[in-house]
């Protein structure tokens, strides 16, 4: 079955942006070393990074600054919100 395109997909593959989801997917880490890489440091760093990672919630402008620069610049403060469908 082939992959759904969405228009939000292909504007990330122009740009040679990710998801923060795809990005953990990508380096091959688990919540917890991603939250480790990344530099978040709080009671539970690997449940938080899962829920921003899901849209569940989203950061905090400090912690998007460490996801920014810790992925290269490839997960982007816009990521984050899902404007286009």
């Amino acid at each position: 079955m082939a992959r759904r395109m969405t228009i939000l997909t292909i504007v990330k593959q122009q740009e040679g942006t990710m998801t923060l989801k795809e990005w953990i997917k990508q380096n091959g880490l688990s919540y917890n070393k991603a939250a480790t890489k990344i530099g978040i440091k709080n009671k539970n760093p690997a449940t938080n990074l899962q829920r921003y990672s899901t849209g569940q919630r989203i950061p905090h402008k400090k912690v998007m600054e460490k996801i920014y620069f810790a992925t290269n610049k490839k997960v982007q403060p816009n990521d984050f919100y899902d404007f286009i469908k």
